[in-house]
């Protein structure tokens, strides 16, 4: 009887073993930024004898998802949803947290064992909470945060992880690919970067948590933007402002004392001064409602706490867009560069009627020799014009009427060309007549 218990032990033991039964080992590490604006937990798993049956297809995400639960330690019976969980619309969820899994799972199986390793890297996001990740860590008095993890498969079981409070700040700036004006706004974009330099070096196989915009308008005088000296240990950050300048409506530039970062809360709520920080990894924005004829400097820098900032641009907000730069050509090379001006025509560069002649260009004038030839003259000649129809609202008027007829063919030729053909036939037509009419009378 003896042997024979032992045996069943032994055979249990096996069994285990080979099926995971209790023998999940949960490892990790867990670090959070806080940025001005966004803040983030960087969560990396693994998962080690996981049973095979738990992951049984390549799609290991989805399948992580369905064993694994996150909660902070301060509310254990409510998990952090994962974002485009198979039940986050049927179950309750820690509110204003999201768990995204940001890369791959990765699963280790040899010797054609029945458990797996299982390494996953997911992103806590804050999104509109009642409480911060940030005054958890107030609350709880010290720089780390628990996380308890539950993994709910073949086998269960939860391990808590401790989440270290880093501060840490990028040192590098982003980089800026584009800035193009338009009606009252200005639009910027940038390269997407999804690895960043950090203070701390450990965190450099991170994205930065957003990139943040500061717009400076250009005739408010501002010769400064507020800063702060980066502190690793955030006791002792202290004021260190930033020397701006615009050398020209075209040119402007900025300096700052190493390891400073601009300070957002500040500049949100200065005259003159827009801010705006687009969580990653969105590489684009657009300022609205700017002033025309205004010119701007723009600023970007990453999140958090960005240390090196990008160049200063500069753009103008036009109220009054050239036809020629409306339609997609070069701007004028003389006077102001705002040529040929549709809104002093139509009453604004979006008029309906300013998209029925850039069709009217794109697909006709461009195709043919002499349409291109037509459009170089064009390009070379209209801007004394285009300053003389801003300057007079009856000439503008004239403008308006002349172009009308042309408006009306453009139109028919656009949406009915079958009405424009019977058209040209019946024009056609009646020529025909008044020369028969005419050699008659002859």
């Amino acid at each position: 009887m003896k042997i024979l218990a032992k045996l069943i032990i032994l055979t249990i033991l096996f069994m285990s073993h080979r099926h995971g039964f209790g023998a999940v080992d949960i490892q990790g590490s867990a670090h959070f930024l806080r940025g001005q604006i966004s803040q983030k937990i960087f969560l990396n798993l693994t998962l080690k004898e996981a049973s095979v049956t738990d992951f049984p297809t390549a799609d290991t995400n989805q399948h992580t998802r369905s064993v694994l639960n996150i909660y902070f330690d301060s509310n254990t019976t409510l998990p952090i949803a994962f974002q485009n969980g198979s039940n986050q619309q049927n179950a309750s969820y820690f509110p204003g947290y999201l768990a995204k899994i940001v890369e791959s799972s990765k699963v280790n199986q040899e010797n054609n064992d029945e458990t797996v390793t299982v390494k996953i890297k997911i992103d806590i996001l804050e999104n509109n909470p009642n409480q911060s990740i940030l005054q958890m860590f107030e609350d709880n008095e010290k720089n780390t945060l628990d996380l308890k993890i539950t993994y709910t498969g073949t086998d269960s079981e939860e391990e808590n992880i401790a989440v270290v409070r880093k501060f840490s700040a990028v040192d590098e700036s982003p980089q800026i690919t584009g800035l193009s004006t338009g009606f009252a706004q200005l639009s910027v974009s940038w390269n997407e970067s999804q690895f960043v330099k950090y203070t701390d070096e450990t965190l450099n196989d991170q994205e930065p948590l957003g990139v943040s915009i500061i717009l400076v308008r250009g005739d408010m005088g501002i010769t400064s933007l507020d800063g702060k000296a980066f502190d690793k240990n955030e006791e002792n950050e202290t004021s260190s402002p930033c020397s701006f300048a615009f050398t020209d409506n075209t040119n402007c530039t900025i300096s700052c004392e190493p390891n400073t970062y601009l300070d957002l809360d500040s500049l949100t709520n200065s005259e003159g001064i827009k801010t705006a920080t687009i969580r990653y990894p969105v590489n684009n924005y657009v300022f609205q409602n700017l002033e025309n004829d205004i010119y701007y400097g723009m600023i970007a820098m990453y999140e958090p706490d960005g240390l090196q900032q990008s160049a200063c641009l500069t753009g103008t907000p036009q109220a009054n867009i050239s036809f020629v730069e409306l339609s997609g050509g070069q701007k004028a090379k003389a006077g102001n560069p705002a040529c040929f001006i549709a809104s002093a025509a139509f009453g604004s560069p979006l008029a309906t009627e300013v998209q029925h002649f850039r069709w009217f260009r794109d697909h006709f004038l461009l195709n043919t020799s002499w349409g291109r030839a037509l459009i170089n003259e064009y390009y070379d000649r209209s801007p004394p014009f285009a300053q003389m129809i801003r300057q007079n609202e009856i000439l503008a008027s004239g403008i308006r009427l002349i172009l009308w007829p042309l408006l009306c063919l453009i139109t028919i030729l656009r949406y009915a060309p079958g009405w424009m053909l019977i058209f040209l036939c019946l024009s056609l037509f009646f020529i025909f007549l008044k020369r028969r009419h005419i050699d008659a009378k002859s």
